[in-house]
């Protein structure tokens, strides 16, 4: 029983961690979509932001795989 369990917790908590990564990238590529269609006149710091939001993306991701890890020990 006490397996079972800790299975299913495990399996719960990893369900809800890719439900997090998955509105994390959508709100990501919003705000993306957003900054291209505002400053779609200027195509020269467009590079700049992407960069930016890919990093900040890498980062949450790298975090919260931290925080899962940190939560499974």
């Amino acid at each position: 029983m006490m397996m079972m369990i800790t299975t299913m917790t495990t399996i719960t908590m990893l369900l809800v961690i890719v439900t997090i990564m998955l509105l994390l990238l959508l709100m990501t590529m919003l705000l993306l979509m957003m900054r291209w269609r505002r400053r779609s006149r200027t195509r020269t710091r467009t590079r700049a932001t992407t960069t930016t939001t890919t990093t900040t993306t890498t980062m949450m991701m790298m975090m919260m795989m931290m925080m899962t890890m940190m939560m499974t020990m």
